[in-house]
């Protein structure tokens, strides 16, 4: 009877101690899994957030931009609005047809000068388009339209609800201002109408993807233009409805705001920014999309997904040759058999490129390198790295940065633009380590979405909000670059620096609102008076550049710098209808065949100008910089 029991124990005991090595193999396994999954999840939500932040930033980026561009773009319209209305005031003492004719000189003027203008009108008292029309086109009363009740109230600029035109019946918006007689009473308005569709090509430049949007609305909540390149059906302009987030971040009163929603006509969720325009009656609307913003986090999630399977299946594999192998020899030999599979599929795979290098030539490469790169397969076998670098310079200046690390057993990584056969340029991170022997291992992944991105956001990034002229950062690279070309052409190039004369006076008296109107005017004078391969930039505060490309000499750069001056002595008409007058000093300094590096030519023209000031404001010290003593 005793018996029984013991014999029974006796081959559990050794069935569990057979399997105590394989159960402690199982739970490594479940340990190692748990441990890769809760660091996956953790690397995931950590890139999202972190994609999340980034297209959040870029949005607002975008909506400010395109904001202050429009801000400044109306600020100039005002300006010349501000100008026709006051010398109608001033030539009311003419007789009406010599005052006409003289409107009719001076409009085309100023609309010369306007971005997106082509017609400014002027009405009478009652109403009626009396100029400004073209040939066969009918004169219109424009009396109760709400821009011309509201000039008729206030001498200031006027903006109108989104409307649709009378004599160009196309939606848009109108900009007008009060015209009075010479005893100061209401005569009319001038104004200029500025069309939806012209606005909607200002918001296409913005890069919203296939399922962005970007709007621009009036305070009411009109719809003034659209672009939404994912959107079949065409904007339906002067219309109000809006989301509730949106009229949300409308009524806030802040000027800046931003809300996810999403569409109800469309289904897409989007990540908007909401900026106003300045103190205009004017709210411009970016809006991404959730999903295509986040297609780099996934096709990252997806790469690290794919990877941990792969381990996850490798485990597995592991495992289960552990548990139906009895002897380790056979159970290594066949995880071994597994893990070279497996390892073939990660080599393979078709979002990062590999190659192996030896003596810096192709030894072995997966698919993906001859995707990326253009190649056929096979193509890339025994090549050289050379083919795949831009020019020789690069090629040797990254052996010399990656080189010395991996002699050090370290891993090395950069981004770098690299080409593709056909000659493509193409923005790659590339990573490498050493596998001993002279080997070495890289990997390339495609980074040009990201960098265009980049540029995009860096373009919007190069220019005065204020005066729309080019900002320090990018005349400091126009210069290096004219002057490259001057070294190859052997011409000469003349740069000079404008300081207004009696700004400051300007600006004390009459306010930042008039100081503003005569950056502005100032801009667009020095902007006429220079050729179109010339650069004007504004450097911050009253201060202003000019770079002159291919000039004969001293006396052809003089001649355009004189140019400038004059135009800049003329007076110029407040917000409030005053005038005020300005003049400039101006310091220029040449340079033959580029022999003078940007920094030295502008300490001499900076010299030149403060040189100038000491003899007596509004003159024009010229001279070269390549012999400044």
């Amino acid at each position: 009877m005793d018996a029984h029991p013991a014999a029974a124990s006796t081959p559990l005991s050794l069935q569990e101690a057979r399997w105590q090595p394989v159960a402690r193999l199982i739970a490594g396994a479940l340990a190692i899994l748990l441990a890769l999954s809760a660091a996956l999840g953790v690397a995931l939500w950590l890139s999202r957030a972190n994609h999340e932040r980034q297209a959040r930033q870029g949005t607002q980026i975008a909506a400010a931009s395109l904001a202050a561009a429009l801000e400044a773009m109306l600020r100039q319209i005002d300006q010349s609005l501000a100008t026709v209305a006051n010398a109608h005031r001033q030539m009311a003492v003419l007789a009406p047809a010599e005052r006409d004719a003289q409107l009719e000189r001076l409009v085309p003027q100023q609309v010369a000068l306007l971005p997106y203008v082509d017609r400014m009108r002027l009405t009478d008292a009652a109403g009626w388009v009396r100029l400004g029309l073209r040939a066969g086109e009918r004169p219109v009363q424009v009396a109760d339209r709400d821009y011309f009740a509201a000039a008729r109230r206030h001498d200031a600029l006027v903006m109108s609800e989104p409307l649709q035109g009378r004599i160009d019946p196309r939606w848009g918006v109108i900009l007008a201002r009060r015209l009075q007689d010479a005893e100061g009473r209401f005569d009319g308005v001038v104004y200029t109408f500025l069309p939806s569709e012209q606005l909607t090509r200002w918001l296409a430049r913005v890069p919203v993807g296939r399922t962005g949007e970007a709007s621009l609305r009036a305070a009411s909540r009109a719809l003034l233009a659209q672009h939404a390149p994912g959107r079949a059906e065409p904007p339906t302009y002067g219309s109000p409805k809006v989301s509730d987030e949106l009229a949300r971040a409308m009524a806030g009163g802040s000027a800046a705001a931003e809300y996810t929603a999403v569409a109800a006509h469309d289904g897409v969720e989007r990540l908007n920014a909401v900026q106003r325009v300045g103190d205009f009656p004017l709210v411009v609307v970016v809006g991404m999309g959730h999903d295509e913003l986040l297609t780099p986090w996934r096709r990252e999630a997806l790469m690290l997904g794919t990877l941990w399977l792969l381990v996850a299946a490798l485990t597995v594999l592991l495992g289960a040759s552990a548990i139906r192998q009895h002897r380790r020899e056979v159970a290594l030999r066949q995880a071994a058999d597994r893990l070279t599979v497996w390892q073939g599929l990660m080599l393979d795979n078709e979002l990062v490129g590999m190659a192996r290098l030896r003596e810096r030539r192709a030894v072995w490469n997966n698919p993906a390198l001859e995707a990326m790169f253009g190649y056929a397969p096979g193509e890339l076998a025994g090549m050289a790295a050379r083919q795949l670098y831009p020019d020789d310079a690069a090629y040797e200046a990254l052996g010399q940065a990656a080189y010395p690390v991996l002699a050090r057993s370290e891993r090395f990584r950069t981004q770098l633009p690299m080409r593709r056969k056909d000659g493509a340029p193409i923005w790659v991170d590339l990573s490498g380590a050493a596998l001993g022997g002279g080997d070495s291992l890289w990997t390339f992944v495609d980074i040009s979405a990201i960098k265009q991105s980049e540029a995009m956001a860096l373009e919007l990034a190069l220019t005065d909000a204020l005066t729309g002229l080019a900002n320090r950062r990018l005349f400091d690279q126009q210069c290096e670059l004219r002057l490259a070309d001057a070294r190859r052409s052997g011409r000469t190039l003349a740069l000079a620096m404008v300081d207004l004369d009696g700004f400051k006076p300007v600006n004390d008296r009459h306010g930042h609102a008039a100081g503003d109107a005569v950056l502005v005017a100032v801009a667009g004078r020095l902007l006429a008076s220079v050729r179109a391969t010339d650069v004007a930039a504004r450097l911050g505060g009253d201060e202003f550049a000019l770079l002159l490309s291919d000039v004969e000499g001293a006396a052809e750069a003089r001649q355009v710098l004189e140019r400038a001056l004059a135009a800049l002595r003329e007076p110029i008409v407040l917000p409030d209808g005053q005038q005020a007058r300005v003049g400039a000093s101006i310091g220029a300094a040449l340079t033959v065949a580029g022999r003078c590096g940007a920094a030295a030519l502008a300490e001499r023209a900076d010299a030149l100008l403060y040189e100038g000031k000491r003899a007596g404001k509004g003159v024009i010290h010229l001279a070269s910089a390549d012999d400044p003593s």
